[in-house]
């Protein structure tokens, strides 16, 4: 009897538990004046009624939330507007500099022409007095071997060419901006050269000096005043002057070079905050976020 009356508790029980879970499940849609039952697992008894209640909050907070945003002004807006004006303005510094780099790269190109033409002169005593170099010995900063100070410079580029070409300066991308980067396309390993095009080792070749050729590197008057004179030395006999149209052109790709990733990284900056404003003046914005006036 005992065993009996246990079980009929257990049904009894587990009778009135599903009944409560049926009670719990069955609710009214949530649909403004609506009196259906909603749907399983959702507070509407259908789209409509959800679309609805949606829209009727729109209208109801959505004004409010609208006046004061344009009453209030926001605190985050201010900030970021100081520094969108602070980035165009540091964008018009970088626009200048770009423009007297261009205007040096023309003026060293009209240079290099002027020399070109000169011819070289074959004064025995003018070519030792232009490379009056000391005579002594030094080590080289990149393979320690002991050389002539005579020499020194021409070593150090032979050095530097065989160190460089053992590192691999590469990328996926072809690089849009003309001249700058060497671009030379490796078919190995589908990548493009991204070193300076004017010195890179690997892939750019120095031109035949001709015996006749002249140095044409400008003369300095004093160490902060160069002349409109300039040297007539052979070029292949000059190491003086070795190399200086290339280490001056490279000089203002590197600049430009810097000048243009830092142009990058402020229209990045530009275009984030932007995107920040956007979003904040957005409906979803003025719904989740206000602004409290202390």
């Amino acid at each position: 009897n005992f065993e009996i009356s246990f079980q009929e508790d257990t049904k009894n029980l587990n009778a009135r538990r599903r009944r409560r879970n049926t009670e719990k499940a069955v609710r009214q849609c949530y649909g403004p004046s609506c009196l259906f039952e909603a749907r399983p697992a959702s507070k509407y008894c259908s789209d409509k009624c959800g679309l609805e209640l949606a829209r009727n909050r729109l209208l109801q907070f959505l004004p409010m939330r609208l006046m004061q945003w344009q009453t209030i002004p926001s605190v985050a807006d201010t900030f970021n507007k100081k520094a969108i004006e602070e980035i165009r303005n540091e964008i018009e510094d970088i626009k200048q500099r770009l423009s007297v780099l261009d205007e040096r790269q023309r003026k060293l190109s009209d240079i290099i022409e002027r020399g070109k033409k000169l011819i070289a002169t074959n004064d025995t005593n003018k070519i030792d007095t232009t490379n009056d170099e000391p005579d002594g010995m030094c080590f080289c900063i990149l393979c320690n071997q002991e050389i002539s100070q005579k020499t020194y410079t021409r070593h150090i580029d032979k050095c530097f060419i065989r160190f460089e070409s053992q590192v691999s300066y590469g990328s996926n991308i072809k690089s849009n901006i003309e001249g700058l980067f060497c671009d030379n396309y490796d078919r190995t390993n589908n990548l493009y050269c991204k070193r300076l095009k004017v010195i890179c080792p690997e892939h750019s070749r120095d031109p035949k000096i001709g015996p006749d050729e002249a140095c044409g590197c400008p003369l300095e008057k004093d160490l902060f005043e160069v002349s409109d004179e300039l040297c007539t030395v052979p070029k292949r006999l000059c190491s003086k002057h070795f190399k200086w149209d290339r280490k001056y052109r490279a000089q203002i790709d590197l600049e430009r070079l810097h000048e243009l990733m830092r142009y990058e990284e402020l229209i990045e900056k530009e275009n984030r905050l932007r995107t920040a404003m956007n979003e904040r003046g957005s409906v979803a914005g003025l719904l989740l976020h206000k602004t409290t006036a202390h």
